[in-house]
């Protein structure tokens, strides 16, 4: 049930780099499309158009920057969600949010300045993340 949200976002179904559980990645990472990190990534993450998606097992500790962001594990640093941030019950997040629309599920543990952007408009935010 975790990530249902990205049923229709394309971008989000089929992903193009995953750091597996077991993994440790040290260094910053630019790509285009999405990344799915499930184990220890210390660097920072950017990109055009691109979705993130920390898996409940997920480390991040570094900066993240993309369209839209799913957090369901930990991030130690701040999050720009062009598009759309979710942040999960099993989440903690260490760091300040800007985003263009939010999510939070009860019992995440957030720590940050939230600052609220302008709605992106154009083709670039036609994402459909709805159930």
């Amino acid at each position: 049930m975790i990530f249902k949200k990205a049923e229709g976002d394309n971008e989000a179904k089929s992903i193009n780099t995953i750091i597996g559980p077991s993994a440790k990645f040290t260094g910053d990472i630019q790509l285009k499309g999405s990344l799915r990190v499930d184990g220890y990534l210390l660097g920072n993450i950017s990109g055009d158009g691109v979705s993130v998606i920390i898996g409940k097992t997920g480390v991040v500790e570094g900066d993240i920057n993309a369209r839209i962001v799913f957090v369901g594990g930990t991030v130690k640093g701040s999050i720009h969600a062009s598009e759309y941030l979710e942040i999960f019950s099993s989440a903690e997040v260490d760091g300040d949010l800007q985003y263009s629309k939010i999510s939070i599920e009860e019992g995440a543990n957030v720590q940050g300045r939230f600052v609220k952007t302008p709605e992106r408009r154009g083709p670039e935010a036609s994402a459909d993340v709805s159930e």
